[in-house]
Parts: structure tokens; sequence; C-alpha cells
């Protein structure tokens, strides 16, 4: 039997219960037995007693609550970081150094993966130590000299910034919800507090990104839980972000366990450019510690490649993704930034690279959505950099390029508004529809590699190979004019 929301709220009460009255009889019997203390002994005690509190409640929370509502497990750290006056006994502490104290995750045992990790985990050790170096450039004078290479560093392009950390601000308010469709505690610190009071001030965005969100987060775990061809264990899958930006799957989403073993997937590796997941990496490190654990995968690579130039492809393979093991590529507001060849390119090298029974979850517009969006969008701004559309039904266009479709949906229409659109529904599919006659549409498209296209047996070495040198001899023709949206 699975574990619902309700039996993870009343174990969240049980949690907040034990800390607040922990809490409290450790106070009282502080105030009964101790002296008068000075000022300097009353500080110090109050630290140690807050510690005292943290280890122990965080002792309860892993031994009572954290293995039944792993999947809710955001909420029960709010709940105990409430009950304990704003204390999180998970948060990293800063050694002498400036930097932080956490273990080092050991090898997986496949040498190209531990590669890859060594290599996705480079940018948060970098920005870790542009931290420390910070701290000690401030130190002894230098913070001046060193302010504008610092800044440059980590400085986002203008338009990938406010359009990703935006959306993560809309995660973060549905925290706000009475009945939130997911649970993301890591989205207010990548978005900052300016985003999330633009858009709070907006009155956010109607529930639009939190259905996206939901829809995405139910595809990847229907895959990783007996999806695809049913023969792959959650173990043998991996999960593929392409234009990964602000997203926290690989810590807050959680497939579930049966019979004791551990539900989580093989690997997750997050591709984006070098300024977007150097800006994620430093904020993860900074607010919640080097060694925050996966959720998702037992191992975490980021690639640092533009997906809409030549090359992704290559450096993914480099980070230790397997063509032999089903994949999950997650293309959430991806497709529409390249442009209509680029688009179908990237669609046809994730087919190609595909074992039997990977699935495809993506976003995708019609010609008038995109014309809304050019028209609407502020100059400058990620939306006025849209370049593709799918205007043809969705089901033929992907056919062509290696995936078979399972499942499209229309964000508010039945069985894609989780309880939470407003206004009128979509208007239903209408296979007759011409292009110039069509409302605006947005698609949530699922789909399974073709058994044809899929990378298997005796020919996958060629075809790596193959994806490779066609990923690397395209010509700045074709990738070129996607540049704009990615940095």
């Amino acid at each position: 039997m699975g574990f619902g929301r309700r039996e993870a709220a009343r174990e969240v009460e049980k949690v907040e219960v034990g800390a607040r009255t922990l809490k409290r009889r450790l106070l009282a019997d502080d105030e009964r037995t101790a002296p008068a203390p000075s000022p300097a002994g009353s500080s110090s005690r109050r630290v140690a007693l807050t510690r005292a509190i943290g280890g122990a409640a965080f002792v309860y929370l892993a031994h009572r609550a954290w293995p039944r509502v792993r999947q809710d497990g955001g909420r029960v750290l709010r709940a105990l970081k409430r009950g304990l006056g704003g204390l999180n006994p998970l948060k990293g502490r800063r050694s002498r150094a400036g930097g932080r104290r956490g273990r080092r995750r050991g090898a997986s045992g496949n040498a190209a993966l531990d590669a890859g990790r060594e290599g996705g985990n480079a940018s948060r050790d970098e920005a870790v130590d542009k931290i420390s170096s910070r701290s000690a450039a401030r130190r002894d004078g230098r913070e001046r000299d060193d302010a504008r290479e610092l800044h440059s560093a980590r400085e986002l392009p203008v338009a990938v910034s406010d359009s990703s950390k935006s959306i993560a601000a809309l995660r973060a308010l549905e925290e706000d919800a009475r009945r939130p469709l997911f649970d993301d505690p890591f989205a207010a610190a990548l978005a900052g507090p300016d985003a999330v009071a633009g858009v709070r001030s907006r009155g956010g965005d109607k529930g639009r990104i939190a259905i996206r969100t939901r829809f995405f987060d139910d595809a990847v775990l229907d895959a990783i839980e007996g999806g695809g061809d049913g023969r792959a264990a959650p173990s043998e899958w991996q999960v593929v972000l392409l234009g990964a930006g602000l997203d926290t799957r690989a810590w807050r989403l959680a497939p579930r366990s049966r019979d004791g073993i551990d539900g989580r997937c093989r690997a997750v590796f997050e591709v984006d450019v070098p300024e977007v997941l150097g800006h994620k990496a430093s904020v993860m490190a900074e607010t919640f510690g080097t060694d925050f654990p996966l959720s998702l995968a037992r191992t975490h690579a980021s690639v640092a490649a533009n997906v809409a130039k030549r090359g992704w492809l290559a450096r993914l393979t480099d980070a230790g993704h397997d063509f032999a093991q089903p994949t999950v590529w997650v293309l959430e507001g991806l497709l529409y930034y390249l442009s209509q060849e680029a688009c179908q390119e990237v669609l046809r090298q994730c087919a190609g690279a595909s074992a039997a029974g990977s699935r495809l979850v993506a976003s995708a517009v019609n010609g008038a959505s995109l014309a809304r969006a050019r028209a609407r969008g502020k100059r400058g701004g990620a939306k006025a950099t849209w370049a593709s559309a799918i205007d043809e039904p969705v089901e033929p266009f992907l056919r062509r390029l290696g995936w078979t479709v399972r499942a499209v949906r229309q964000p508010g229409e039945s069985g894609c508004e989780y309880g939470r659109w407003r206004g009128e529904p979509p208007p239903p599919r209408d296979p007759e529809e011409r292009p110039d006659d069509a409302p605006p549409r947005t698609w949530y498209v699922v789909a399974e590699v073709s058994r044809s296209n899929s990378a298997g047996g005796a020919t996958r070495s060629v075809q790596t190979r193959a994806a490779r040198s066609r990923d690397e001899s395209r010509g700045s023709e074709l990738w070129g004019s996607d540049a704009r949206a990615f940095g």
C-alpha cells in the first residue's frame, strides 16, 4: 500500500509536536536546575542547548518519520525547523577555513560514471572555493581588486537569469498552497528574495508552473517505478535534464522503495550552460551544504554544455551517460527556445542515445502560442527569444524523429489540471485544425523511443561514435541562432 499525503501529514504533525515538547522540557529543566549565569555563560549555554535540541530532534526524525515520508521530506524539515525556532540540524557547518565540512560520497564502482560525477561536482567545489576565497580576500584587503573578476564569473545572462529565477520563485510559491502539488524546499533560496517578491506581487501565474512541474514529476516517477518496457529495474534508469536551469528534482523527487530495496535510479545528469550550473551549485553549497543527500538517483553529474550548440551529447557521454541503460529525457521549457531545425535534431539525438523503453517528457507550443509569446514578451526577456513551434499533430512529428507518443496533454484540460487551473479549459484538440486558425496551445508530451531507433546490441558503439561525430560536425549555421537563449 502506498504512503499518501494524509499519512505524511500525520507524521509531520508528530514531528512538530515532538520537537515542541522536547524544546519545552529541555528549557524547563535548564531554568529549574541552572544557577544564575553570567551574560557570557548564558549565551554559550543557549548555543549548547540549541545544538542538543537539534540533535535529539534529528534522531527522532531519522528513526520515526524520515523513512516513511521521504517523498515529503522537505515538508518534514520545515516542520522541524519551525518547532526548533529556525534551527536546521541538516545544514552544514562552516569550518575554520571558511568551507563546509561534509563527507565525500563513495565511488559507485563504475569508473566512467565516477569520472563523470567528479567532473560534474567540479563546478560545485569551485563555487565553494570562490566563497572561501572571497572571505579570505576580505580579511587581507584584496576584496576590491577581485570583485570584478568574481562577479563576471558568477553572473548569469540576463534573460536566462530572469526566466530561471522566476520559475524557481513560482515553485517556491507552491509552499503557500493549501494542498501543494509538490514540495520544493530549495526553490526560494535558488530564486532569491527579489524574484520571490516579484512573482508574489504579480499574484503568481494562475498555477501554470505548478501544474507543469507536477506533470513532469509524475512522468519521471512513472518511468522509474515501472514504466518503459517493464524489464528495467529502477536502479538501471538514468534521468537527463536538458536545459536543467534551477531544477531540484535530484534532491526533492524520491521514487518508492520496494521490498526494502533502494528505489533510486542509477544517475541524474543536469545539462546546462556553465553560468546556470555554477549559480545553482554556489547557492546549494552556501545554503544547504555540499553533502545534501540525493533522493532521485545514487549519483549526480553536472554537464556544462549548451544544448543549443554542438557537442552537448559528447559531453554527456563523457560524464557517464550509458546508451545501454534506459533514460528519461526531461525537456521542460526547452524546445521553443531552439530553432525548428535544432529542435528536431535534439529530439533525434535523444532517440539515438536511448536504450529500449526510454522515455521522453517535453513541453512544446504551437504557432499561435509562439506568436503570442513574442508579441507579449518584454524586449530582451526570455519569451521574446522563443524560436520554434509544433503546428502539425504531435504524434506524426515525433514519430519521424524516433519517438512513439504515449500521452499528449494541454494544461487545464481533464487529467492535467490537478484542481488548480483557473479559467476556461483549452479547446479540445481537432485533427482537422489548421495552423492559421488554431488557438494558442501548449503541449505536454510523454513518449517512448521507437524500437527501431533505440540504441542496442552490437550497434551501440557504432551509434555512439556516429552520434558524437554528427554532434561535433554540425556547423554553426544550424546552432548559431539559438545561442542567445542559453548564453
